[in-house]
């Protein structure tokens, strides 16, 4: 099945990457979604992760296998930075439609909803 869910731990060193191929257990990867699924209902799930920590920041390097949708809560204890290495990520937030692939960066701040209507397999 999925690989196991890893959770924040600033104490511990940067992992090497695990997948998951379910949407059981994502709490710990975006504990402030409120849901999240597949574009294509016919495809399999799967997201690759490593966690790592930069002094008090938190990175996340993810990588979904399909094109995925999020909703996120209204207010997170955190701002979230969205840099993609390959793909493109389309959220609003705010009232602010974006778009961002490679090369350009997307910052969120804590307050307010997150709605990824499209972030793209591979990226």
């Amino acid at each position: 099945r999925g690989g196991s869910v890893i959770a924040h731990d600033p104490a511990k060193l940067p992992r090497e990457r695990t997948t998951l191929h379910t949407l059981d257990g994502l709490d710990a990867v975006f504990p402030f979604h409120r849901a999240v699924g597949l574009l294509n209902r016919h495809t399999r799930f799967s997201l690759t992760q490593r966690v790592g920590h930069l002094g008090p920041l938190a990175v996340l390097d993810l990588t979904f296998g399909v094109d995925t949708w999020i909703r996120c809560a209204d207010e997170r204890p955190y701002y979230m930075v969205s840099v993609p290495v390959a793909g493109q990520i389309e959220l609003s937030h705010r009232k602010a439609f974006m778009s961002v692939g490679p090369g350009r960066a997307v910052l969120c701040l804590p307050e307010g909803e997150i709605a990824v209507s499209r972030w793209a397999g591979g990226g």
